[in-house]
């Protein structure tokens, strides 16, 4: 969550700094990242439109998702399947079961299969 939201200010900070001639400082949006994550703010692993695979059973394969909404209240975020119906994620499912590449899903079930053939 750190890395995302210092990402985000970053492309923020970046574009104030251009404008202005101002000297980028990154201490600058790391402190502030870590300012408002101890205060709360929740920065969601993806947005609205955004496509993530998850995997449903660790011995198949990966199905993609289509993210239609954030719910940042309950901690989790709402896709659509390929039969249209609406599930949700939990936040903490973000690089266990559910990728943000479908590279990064294959790896996960290439690894898992590695366990599994021990």
């Amino acid at each position: 969550m750190r890395d995302r939201l210092i990402e985000l200010l970053n492309k923020k900070y970046d574009h104030f700094c251009d404008q202005c001639g101002v000297n980028k400082d990154s201490h600058y949006t790391d402190s502030l990242a870590d300012y408002l994550l101890a205060n709360g703010v929740i920065v969601p692993p993806v947005v609205a439109g955004d496509k993530v695979y998850r995997i449903v059973d660790m011995s198949k394969t990966a199905c993609r998702c289509f993210v239609t909404e954030e719910t940042v209240e309950k901690y989790t975020v709402v896709y659509k399947n390929i039969l249209g119906n609406y599930n949700l994620i939990p936040f903490d499912d973000f690089g266990k079961t559910v990728f943000l590449t479908k590279e990064e899903a294959e790896a996960a079930l290439r690894k898992e299969g590695e366990k599994n053939d021990k």
